[in-house]
Formats: structure tokens, sequence, C-alpha cells
């Protein structure tokens, strides 16, 4: 039997795929649950045409990704953070600050970007942070950190 799942289940599928399970387990479970719902044949010609545009988007966003590496590669993404009188940090630098600072960027309008640090980053300079664009697209940037001009 063939459902479009309604939500993500794991060790099945992502949320608008179409898959083919066993006509008891739509039944007993992922149907009355609300994880899924018989595809009738336009739901599979309507679902494949969605997953070629999900494709395509994500075909475009690891290019746009891929970009942001290389130009960062070159010339590091510049983050600015409060510091002392002697360029002393206080604090590290937050992932929320970081992601704000890639959020600035043309290419990332409205996109759920999620940037993380291996570590706490508490000393000025160059340093790397991985990028999650979701759907798996993820990748990797350059930024400097530098003092902020008062």
């Amino acid at each position: 039997m063939q459902v479009i799942l309604q939500q993500d289940v794991r060790g099945l599928g992502q949320k608008g795929q179409i898959k083919s399970v066993n006509p008891g387990y739509a039944r007993n479970f992922l149907i009355p649950q609300g994880l899924a719902s018989p595809a009738t044949e336009q739901d599979v010609v309507k679902s494949k045409s969605e997953a070629q545009t999900q494709q395509e988007r994500e075909s475009n966003l690891t290019k746009l990704l891929k970009a942001f590496e290389k130009e960062t590669s070159k010339n590091p993404l510049e983050v600015f953070i409060e510091t002392g009188s002697r360029g002393e940090i206080f604090a590290s630098l937050k992932n929320e600050e970081l992601e704000n600072a890639v959020k600035q960027k043309e290419w990332t309008n409205n996109l759920p970007i999620k940037v993380s640090t291996e570590k706490p980053i508490k000393e000025l300079g160059v340093h790397r942070a991985s990028i999650d664009l979701g759907r798996g697209v993820k990748g990797n940037f350059s930024f400097e950190l530098k003092p902020k001009q008062s």
C-alpha cells in the first residue's frame, strides 16, 4: 500500500514522501496516528513534481554554500565583538551572533541557518565554523573575529 507521510517517520522517510508499506502497518499505525494518509495516483504525480522541485532547491542551496565557502576561504567573514581597552574579550562569541553575521549576506534570505563552532571562541583572529541549511545541506566557512570600534 502506498502512503504519503504527513510527518517525518524515523526509519521510514520524511514528510511529503510517498512510501510503500504493509497495508496492516498503514491501517493500524501510520494512518490512525496521523503520520500518513493513503496515496492516490494524483498524489503520486504531485509528489514526484514536488520532489523534483525540492531537489533543485537543494542543489541551488549547495551551489550557494560552496560559493560562500570559497569566498570566506579567501576573505573571511568579519564578525565584530565588544572588547576591553587592551583588546581582551570578556565573553565567548555566541552562535547566535555568528548566525546574525551570516544572515547579513544577501543569499541567506529567510533560510533556516544554524551555525556552530567546535569550541567556544574566546580570542580575536580567524576561525572556522560549520553551517547547516537544513535537509542535509552542510558546510564550513571561515570568519575573522575583530574588536568593535567604539
